[in-house]
């Protein structure tokens, strides 16, 4: 991962995870890098300001609220609020 031309990121993955959990680890990394460069929590929780955390449900790969995942969340790649029946 680039930012500002400047590589900040590998990720390792290993193989041995079930697939479903790849979106969940490589988010991870590249959220603490993000914030570690930016000096801000990426992406913003829009209830509370800190960060979204990076979730594997049976919804997907989601970003949700660390407080309440079922205050706020949205699928990884959107960042607008799913609704529950999603």
């Amino acid at each position: 991962m680039y930012i500002e031309g400047e590589k900040h990121l590998s990720v390792d993955v290993d193989a041995s995870l079930p697939e479903e959990h790849l979106p969940y680890s490589i988010a991870l990394a590249i959220q603490d890098t993000v914030e570690e460069a930016v000096r801000e929590p990426r992406p913003r929780c829009p209830l509370h300001g800190h960060a979204l955390a990076p979730s594997g449900t049976l919804r997907g790969a989601v970003w949700e609220c660390p407080d309440d995942g079922k205050l706020w969340w949205c699928r990884m790649g959107q960042y607008q609020q799913a609704l529950s029946s999603d």
